[in-house]
């Protein structure tokens, strides 16, 4: 249950970069203004363009705090594909089916749900579930939901990584897709468009390659 409770918060605080960030010479990064922020054993130096929030929990009001609840940071980044740069600031509809979030908290804390353990789990609850190869390299879990418009999938970037991408239906604009995924002692939360599901592959190795260039 705590667990659960964890992830779910995690998923409401979840609910640029590599490329100008790569791209830029050692004296245009030294220009840029940073943000210092400490998250489990690392501490992280983050552009302020990429930086959309830092949610630091607070729970002084509740008589009984749960020891349980998450302590850490959530660092919650924002960043324009293809680039991982900073989003421009428009309200045009291509900029905002471009734009991701990304958000890091304490894998300690927030734990990530294994595909293991989530077919299992649909298995058990789901007499519909079944699993199909899909497009983009992707294996698609049937369950009860997909005749609503959602739709799951397995992605294993990697033989010793893998996770699960959740779609939502897809309203007149469009739908949004979202993965956890545990990384470097991180839960990492990635929402998108899901005009970028062919491209989660990209999205999963740039975010890495993102947390690795922000570490210090």
């Amino acid at each position: 249950m705590a667990t659960m409770f964890r992830s779910a918060m995690f998923s409401i605080f979840c609910v640029a970069a590599i490329g100008a960030i790569v791209a830029a010479s050692p004296q245009d990064f030294v220009q840029q203004e940073f943000v210092a922020q400490k998250l489990g054993a690392y501490t992280y130096v983050i552009p302020k363009g990429i930086l959309e929030s830092i949610y630091k929990p607070d729970y002084s009001r509740d008589p009984n705090p749960n020891p349980a609840w998450p302590q850490e940071a959530v660092i919650r980044l924002f960043v324009q594909w293809p680039d991982f740069s900073a989003p421009p600031k428009s309200s045009h509809l291509d900029v905002a089916k471009n734009s991701l979030h990304i958000s890091l908290g304490s894998l300690q804390e927030l734990p990530v749900t294994s595909v293991e353990n989530i077919i299992a789990n649909r298995k058990k609850n789901d007499s519909k579930f079944a699993m199909y190869p899909a497009a983009f390299g992707l294996t698609e879990l049937y369950d009860r939901d997909t005749g609503f418009g959602w739709h799951r999938y397995v992605a294993s970037p990697s033989p010793t990584v893998e996770f699960e991408i959740v779609c939502s239906p897809p309203g007149p604009l469009g739908g949004h897709c979202q993965f956890d995924v545990a990384y470097a002692g991180l839960r990492v939360n990635v929402y998108f468009w899901n005009d970028h599901l062919m491209h989660w592959k990209d999205l999963y190795e740039n975010t890495t390659r993102l947390i690795g260039i922000l570490r210090k």
